[in-house]
């Protein structure tokens, strides 16, 4: 994505930072230029507010891999109906892209053992190199 070094939750926020004043003048513009419509308005705030609201509570407790997952499909979802794509075709398209994903995410997982990750950060589990027993020297330090 366009801010790898950011944390999912700080991605909510900064695009919550940029969709309010963006909307704030588009219906200021629609207001002058005598183009407002209340049913279109009603309509995405009783879209939006819930959505915001469950969309914060839930990125600042779920894994960040999982927002940026969800991120993806919402994406590809608004792509494909800004391009006029039926319903139907959409869903399908969304469940192979997910599809897709799961089994790239379990071949990467699971090819010899590799690990997937940021580099230079420390999973569970893992030790720093050096930090472990040695092989073959008796215990008591003694060589």
């Amino acid at each position: 994505m366009l801010y790898p070094a950011l944390k999912a939750n700080q991605l909510v926020g900064t695009d919550l930072v940029q969709a309010v004043p963006l909307v704030a003048s588009a219906a200021l513009g629609h207001l002058l230029f005598g183009d407002f419509k209340l049913d279109v308005t009603v309509s995405l705030l009783i879209g939006s507010i819930p959505g915001v609201y469950l969309g914060a509570r839930i990125s600042s407790r779920a894994p960040g891999g999982i927002i940026r997952a969800l991120l993806a499909v919402v994406l590809l979802a608004s792509a494909l109906k800004l391009l006029e794509v039926s319903n139907t075709a959409t869903l399908w398209i969304l469940g192979a892209a997910v599809a897709a994903g799961v089994a790239g995410w379990s071949l990467l997982r699971n090819r010899g053992g590799a690990e997937v990750g940021i580099v230079g950060e420390v999973t569970e589990g893992s030790e720093p190199a050096g930090g472990g027993v040695e092989t073959g020297v008796p215990s008591g330090g003694v060589r």
